[in-house]
């Protein structure tokens, strides 16, 4: 077939050439000693400690993270659960009119688009936090 090489006889005369040119020999341990990666304990305790507290950190902040109802994962996570109703309802016609001018002018004024005057009339009813006294002030505004 072909020509056979005597490995052994191969890496004597490799050790006799480097010892000719006065090149450091070093050995390279059994393959049961390898270690390539330099592991040694303290490193991998370290790791196992580092990896555990970024999971911890990561799940935390996951699970406590009060996510808004529109959050993909939270309806994930809650596929049942539907969002609180909204807490107020009008029945009176200038109110339920009232309301949508007060949710347009509210939504003009977030996108930088409502004129300065109905941007003041927001601005004053930052501090009222409930909608029905937020409806009445927006409509005696009107009046």
């Amino acid at each position: 077939m072909g020509e056979t090489i005597d490995i052994h006889q191969v890496l004597l005369d490799d050790l006799g050439v480097a010892r000719q040119f006065g090149w450091q020999i070093e050995k390279i341990p059994a393959a049961e000693n390898l270690n390539l990666l330099a592991f040694r304990i303290p490193n991998v305790v370290f790791s196992f400690v580092a990896g555990a507290l970024l999971l911890f950190l990561g799940s935390w902040g996951r699970f406590s993270g009060r996510l808004p109802d529109d959050n993909p994962y939270r309806q994930e996570r809650h596929q049942g659960d539907h969002p609180d109703a909204l807490p107020t309802t009008f029945h009176d016609p200038h109110d339920i009119q009232a309301a949508r001018e007060l949710a347009d002018a509210e939504r003009a004024v977030a996108q930088h688009t409502a004129p300065a005057d109905v941007a003041a009339r927001i601005d004053a009813l930052r501090e009222v936090r409930s909608p029905e006294e937020r409806v009445q002030r927006w409509r005696a505004g009107h009046a």
